[in-house]
């Protein structure tokens, strides 16, 4: 998975976004919606995506960078029922998984971890959190098609 393919990527899709609160549960589902959208000389590619958390809409962007000439990829992430009023920085190699952290109110610092998919008919996007000791547990898992 490139830059090059989430660029091409561009426009609106929909789909199922799967909300998990911890490793037993089956997750509640709603319905997402994404969109992709090129910025800044396609330097840079944001999503922009919604999706429904006890009959609330939720929101997030996702600001993705890529360097080339550093192999590397930095996520700026934000939405309106994880982060609060923060935005996490998340860095990674040059394909979309990027991981960063997070305080928890009661002890060391975790991890959250994000990958973004995409091919011309399926676009993905999965969330982990990782605890202090490293364990990986699926949070969020968006499919989409597009619109």
């Amino acid at each position: 998975m490139t830059m090059s393919d989430l660029i091409a990527c561009a426009g609106s899709w929909t789909g199922t976004y799967l909300l998990r609160l911890n490793p037993d549960d089956p997750g509640v589902t709603s319905e997402t919606t994404v969109h992709v959208a090129p910025v800044l000389k396609e330097r840079f590619v944001r999503l922009d995506q919604t999706w429904v958390w006890e009959g609330q809409q939720q929101e997030g962007t996702i600001l993705v960078a890529h360097d080339p000439q550093a192999s590397t990829v930095e996520m700026h992430w934000a939405d309106t029922w994880h982060n609060g009023h923060a935005i996490m920085v998340l860095r990674g190699g040059p394909d979309l998984d990027a991981t960063g952290s997070y305080p928890a109110p009661s002890g060391p610092d975790w991890g959250w971890r994000i990958r973004i998919g995409a091919t011309p008919d399926r676009l993905s996007i999965e969330m982990w959190n990782i605890t202090p000791d490293g364990l990986q547990v699926p949070a969020v898992d968006a499919d989409l098609s597009p619109s």
